[in-house]
C-alpha cells in the first residue's frame, strides 16, 4: 500500500526537475507536522502541465502510470489527494492553463479516467 510519506517518491526519480519544488515546500513546511501534500500536488500539476506544453509526453506519461498506481494501490489519504487534490488542479484552467485539462486526457489511463470523469462530473453539478 502506498502512503503519503512515499507518494511522491516514484515522481521525483520519473522527474528530477520536480525535486526542486517538493525540497522547497519541504522546508517551507519544515516545522509543520504534515508533508505539504495537497500544495505539493498544485505544483505537480503545474509541473505536468509545464512538462505536456513542452513536449515531454514520455515524462508525462510515466507520471501518470504512478497516479494510477497512487489510486490501485494508496491507501485512503493518497487515494483522495489524488482525487480531490490532484486530479482536481490538473482540471482547473487557473492552474494549468486554458484548453490543457482536455489535452492532457491523452495520457490517462484507465482508473485514473475513471476518476477524471467523477471528478467533472462533479463540478457540472455546481455550473
Amino acid at each position: 500500500m502506498i502512503t503519503k510519506e512515499e507518494m511522491l517518491n516514484p515522481i521525483l526519480v520519473i522527474s528530477p526537475d520536480f525535486s526542486p519544488v517538493w525540497n522547497r515546500l519541504l522546508n517551507e513546511h519544515a516545522k509543520q507536522d504534515e508533508l505539504p501534500i495537497y500544495v505539493g500536488l498544485t505544483e505537480l500539476a503545474k509541473h505536468i502541465s509545464h512538462l505536456h506544453l513542452n513536449k515531454r509526453s514520455e515524462e508525462a506519461n510515466e507520471i501518470f502510470r504512478s497516479i494510477e498506481d497512487w489510486l490501485l494501490q494508496g491507501d485512503s489519504y493518497v487515494h483522495e489527494a489524488a482525487t480531490s487534490g490532484l486530479l482536481e488542479d490538473l482540471q482547473n484552467s487557473s492552474i494549468v492553463g486554458v484548453g490543457v485539462s482536455q489535452q492532457l486526457e491523452a495520457y490517462l489511463l484507465p482508473e485514473t479516467e475513471r476518476w477524471w470523469e467523477k471528478s467533472l462530473n462533479a463540478w457540472l453539478k455546481w455550473e
